[in-house]
């Protein structure tokens, strides 16, 4: 949804009398707009290369020995600034042939001589990689040889959301294809033939997952940022498709161990090849950050697509990611430096078990200095019991009274205690993140911290819309209400009409009507924002525009 109709959308809510603040106590406004941050973005480097390789039958490159002896993406970091590479022309096109995973057909490699620019790298490490820092940029462009084309695609892609006309920039490619298309095409081809990739991997270790093979992680790297892509472009004909390959990756996570800490520590040592301290540093690191992003991942989908996660923080046996300042050191001496300064306890302790210790209110327990993104990762943490409870509360709505409603009133009795408590530990989470925003402003970048505190304030909102929500009867009610239908309802579809008009207009005299119109309205309104992370924003577009257009739509029912 554009800017402009969100704005409306926004003001239409801001007007009606439901969620006026006159409607609230003091004790139900819920977050304060969030601060204006500058974003302080890098200016883009740039890469030059000038050999041609051709694609083997076997779908990986012929080119020089190197690119089989050394790793695809984790190469030796070069000893100069890891934000810098060889001039070129900024919108210039890459000219040469990556090594591939994939055995990848003609017409794809012409569609990447679209994308593998220079400029679209550099955006997409200046404007997302600080929301979703995966990829290391000093070791990426160090490297560049060695990293195969469908990460380079992967990476790419994304870069095109924050540029308005990546055509105009296209210098001899001579083609008229449209953008739009063309990235649709390549993102779909990837999507699939990744998946398909991971699951043959999956096969043929019969059980067993080598999560250090250099071309398997770089597969599933890609396929995590394409399921971005997939979200954030907003393919809603992929939907299905986007679920199945992240059901996929997950899949190929756990049998690779990458959930589990101390397995990465003895796969790695089980490999005999020798390495230095900060190299094997690396190593894990690059695994614990794959994993992370597709917990939390996990937790976006749920909330865009309305289904209960898959992964539970209990799973995530590894420690917290490391700072900033610790994964962007360009050499292993500013790394030795940089952990020194590391905020204390981090590495000590899962974030299971951290989490369990949090939850179950142990204060005796020690806490490590969290930063900013790590409270995005507690809060999605809560999502899976949080959904439970939200589904159980809105079932217990829809059920029929017993003849003497005891059965019924035991059960909303439970749902709302149940409920009643996910809300506290949301709270909690909110005190405790305000308390150390200031403790931990030095271990983060600024644009890593603004974007950490942005997804956190979405996701805390969409939290409470979902105690206080049905979502699938707006979901419902969208649909009922979709003007391109164009024909008339049929007689069971108009019953099923008024039953919705029917639980709608229960719902809209409640308290939680009020809470979840005002949730609403405060997320439209950050959303619109422009200081806000462009970074961030296009995760949450799905839900944002579900909620643009299906709340809209029940503040115009109740006017009617």
């Amino acid at each position: 949804m554009q800017q402009m109709a969100l704005l409306q959308v926004q003001n239409a809510f801001m007007g009606h009398s439901l969620i006026s603040s006159s409607s609230f106590g003091a004790n139900e406004v819920l977050l304060d707009a969030i601060p204006t941050i500058d974003s302080g973005a890098n200016v883009p480097s740039n890469i030059q290369q000038d050999d041609r390789y051709m694609v083997s039958e076997s779908g990986l490159t012929e080119g020089t020995s190197k690119w089989q002896s050394q790793s695809m993406t984790e190469p030796t970091p070069s000893s100069g600034d890891s934000s810098s590479h060889p001039h070129l022309n900024q919108y210039s096109l890459f000219d040469l042939r990556q090594p591939s995973i994939l055995q990848v057909p003609t017409n794809i490699w012409t569609l990447t001589s679209l994308f593998c620019t220079p400029a679209l790298l550099d955006l997409y490490f200046d404007e997302f990689a600080c929301s979703w820092p995966l990829l290391h940029r000093g070791r990426f462009f160090s490297a560049l040889e060695q990293q195969p084309l469908e990460l380079l695609c992967s990476a790419a892609l994304l870069g095109t959301l924050f540029e308005s006309n990546i055509n105009e920039h296209a210098a001899g490619s001579g083609s008229q294809v449209n953008q739009r298309l063309a990235a649709k095409r390549l993102h779909e081809w990837l999507l699939e033939n990744l998946s398909t990739y991971l699951n043959q991997r999956r096969e043929e270790g019969l059980g067993r997952v080598d999560g250090d093979h250099a071309a398997d992680l770089a597969a599933a790297q890609a396929l995590l940022l394409n399921i971005i892509y997939g979200i954030c472009s907003d393919q809603v004909m992929l939907r299905v498709r986007l679920c199945s390959s992240f059901g996929t990756l997950i899949e190929w996570i756990r049998e690779a161990g990458l959930f589990q800490h101390d397995n990465q520590i003895m796969l790695l040592t089980a490999t005999g090849i020798e390495m230095d301290e900060y190299h094997r540093w690396t190593a894990i690191e690059s695994k614990k950050r794959l994993a992370f992003a597709a917990f939390r991942l996990d937790c976006y989908i749920s909330l865009c697509y309305d289904r209960g996660p898959i992964i539970r923080f209990q799973e995530v046996c590894v420690p917290l990611p490391s700072s900033d300042a610790l994964w962007n050191a360009a050499h292993p001496g500013a790394w030795r430096l940089a952990r020194q300064l590391e905020p204390n306890g981090r590495l000590h302790k899962t974030f299971s078990s951290l989490c369990n210790s949090a939850f179950a209110g142990l204060t005796h327990v020690a806490v490590p200095v969290l930063l900013e993104e790590d409270y995005e990762l507690a809060l999605c943490a809560l999502q899976g019991g949080l959904w439970e409870a939200s589904l159980q509360h809105h079932e217990q709505s829809i059920l029929p009274h017993s003849s003497d409603g005891s059965i019924y009133r035991t059960s909303e009795q439970i749902a709302i205690e149940r409920s009643e408590a996910w809300k506290a530990q949301l709270e909690s989470w909110h005190t405790h993140r305000n308390r150390s925003q200031q403790v931990n402003a030095d271990y983060s970048s600024l644009a890593h911290r603004r974007s950490a505190r942005f997804s956190g304030t979405m996701m805390y909102l969409f939290s409470f819309l979902r105690i206080h929500a049905d979502i699938v009867l707006i979901r419902r009610l969208v649909a009922s209400f979709d003007p391109q239908r164009g024909r008339p309802a049929s007689p069971a579809a108009s019953v099923t009409s008024r039953c919705l008009e029917s639980r709608l207009s229960a719902w809209a005299e409640t308290r939680n009507a009020r809470v979840a119109l005002r949730c609403a309205a405060q997320v439209l309104e950050i959303y619109v924002q422009e200081e806000i992370d462009r970074a961030a924003a296009p995760v949450f577009r799905p839900v944002v525009d579900l909620m643009g257009v299906g709340f809209y739509e029940v503040a115009s029912w109740g006017h009617r």
